[in-house]
């Protein structure tokens, strides 16, 4: 690019970029357009500019960056920018730095990363940033750091989680913080806690949990406070516990999930609670029970869902019941009820989905029914039905992109212009052997090169980085760093399909 009018209308950002691939145009650059961000991703692909920058425009975020691959830069820095998480990320690779770092800058969960990774800092870390959360992070990992710990930002929740890993420090919990929930986690690991829970703390709930784990507790608990659900919940684990269930406390929709697991209960069930779903729910998982089975309250949607699970019911339904949505639903996984099915009156969507699985049904398909995106959604998996489409100019470009992913072998019949930046950055992303050389590398975006170059950056050279935002680049040089220094030339590229 020499163009003078091109140059003059660049951004700093651009500038940088160009300054990346050709160097040599550093005497036409106008310095001043040039911020922050872009110094730090200039000075990391060409330090040699070095004495031209103005130091004070780098935040902390771009020391963290620049000093991450160029240390010998620190001389520069004004360490007070950086915050607690470009200094967590500064001396994970570079702890040489750390006799520069304003530790009281640092979150209480930035120290504990520290730590963990490098635990020669702990005379440096700020202790008192620590909060409850972070203090069991770290103890559950390394309880040597114990007699730091300020016992007293811990909440019952956070003694719950530390004692479940480390519980010696139960001399140290103030038992009174732990509510029910937190009881709940904590005794089926930790029962030798039992004597110290203050039991009317747990609800039905509560209740429910443990016992479902922990059936030893049974003596403490207060039946009255289960309802239907938590019975439901806990008879499904522990049917043991039977003859002390209020029956009358169940719904309809708890004694169908109930009786799904536990159909040895199914002569206490009032059977006028149950609806049609919940018979359908029972009998798929309980065929047996069909004897007790009130068919009349079963709908279209319910039947439609039974005999997918247990056909042998068919000479039981009343199949105008099913609407178009049931009997495509239906014969998805039944195509052996196609001849009770009214075709005529299905989709062509609803096709395209029955057809997925069940290929065989095509002889009866009305194909002219079926829109672009209906073929699209059928050829994903049929592609053998291709020479009947007649609609590949009405699929758009995101039916295309999912298609050919899938089934490349369809490429000859793509309409190309119907695809957009992010249709090309899925086919490369997924494709890069195939489909690379096609792309219309302009399309694409500051987010598609983002997303295609956190996975393939051997596409570096193609892209225009004025496209990407300051936040694009942040999240691309934190999974790719080496990208900064990306100077291949561009070169033009245009593609005719």
């Amino acid at each position: 690019m020499n163009n003078k009018e091109e140059l003059e209308n660049l951004t700093g950002a651009q500038w940088a970029t160009q300054l990346m691939k050709d160097p040599a145009l550093a005497d036409k650059c106008p310095w001043r357009k040039l911020d922050g961000r872009d110094w730090a991703l200039l000075l990391l692909a060409e330090p040699q500019f070095a004495d031209r920058c103005p130091w004070e425009k780098l935040d902390g975020y771009n020391w963290q960056l620049l000093l991450s691959e160029h240390p010998q830069f620190a001389d520069k820095c004004d360490w007070e920018k950086l915050d607690g998480y470009n200094w967590y990320h500064l001396i994970s690779k570079h702890p040489q730095f750390a006799d520069k770092c304003v530790w009281k800058k640092l979150l209480g969960s930035d120290c504990v990363i520290i730590l963990l990774e490098q635990p020669q800092f702990a005379g440096k870390c700020p202790w008192r940033n620590l909060r409850g959360c972070d203090w069991t992070t770290l103890l559950r990992e390394e309880p040597q750091y114990a007699d730091r710990c300020d016992w007293g930002k811990l909440d019952g929740g956070d003694w719950a989680l530390l004692l479940l890993d480390q519980p010696q420090f139960a001399d140290r919990c103030d038992w009174g913080k732990l509510d029910g929930g937190d009881w709940t986690f904590l005794l089926p690991t930790q029962p030798q806690f039992a004597d110290r829970c203050d039991w009317g703390k747990l609800d039905g709930h509560d209740w429910a949990m443990l016992l479902s784990g922990e059936p030893r507790f049974a003596d403490r608990c207060p039946w009255e406070k289960l309802d239907g659900y938590k019975w439901e919940r806990l008879l499904s684990n522990q049917p043991q516990f039977a003859g002390r269930c209020p029956w009358g406390k169940l719904d309809g929709v708890n004694w169908g999930i109930l009786l799904q697991s536990r159909p040895q209960f199914a002569d206490k069930c009032p059977c006028e609670k149950l609806s049609g779903h919940d018979w359908a729910t029972i009998l798929c998982a309980q065929p047996q029970l069909a004897g007790r089975c009130e068919w009349g309250k079963l709908d279209g949607k319910d039947w439609s869902g039974l005999l997918q699970k247990q056909p042998q019911f068919a000479d039981r339904c009343p199949w105008g019941r099913l609407d178009r949505h049931d009997w495509m639903m239906l014969l998805h996984a039944r195509p052996m009820f196609a001849d009770k099915c009214p075709l005529e009156q299905l989709t062509g969507r609803e096709w395209a989905g029955i057809l997925t699985g069940k290929p065989q049904l095509a002889n009866r398909c009305p194909w002219e029914r079926l829109s672009g995106h209906d073929w699209a959604i059928l050829l994903l998996e049929q592609p053998q039905f291709a020479d009947k489409c007649d609609k590949w100019n009405e699929m758009d470009g995101g039916d295309w992109s999912e298609l050919l992913i899938t089934q490349p072998c369809l490429e000859d019949k793509c309409h190309w212009e119907k695809l957009d930046g992010h249709n090309w950055e899925e086919l490369v992303h997924f494709l890069p052997e195939l489909f690379s050389s096609k792309c219309p590398w302009e399309k694409l975006d500051g987010v598609d090169w983002l997303e295609l170059l956190a996975e393939h950056p051997q596409f570096a050279d193609k892209c225009d980085w004025g496209k990407l935002s300051e936040e694009n680049w942040k999240e691309l040089l934190d999974l790719q760093p080496q990208l900064a220094a990306a100077r291949a030339p561009r070169k033009s590229r245009t593609t005719n399909h």
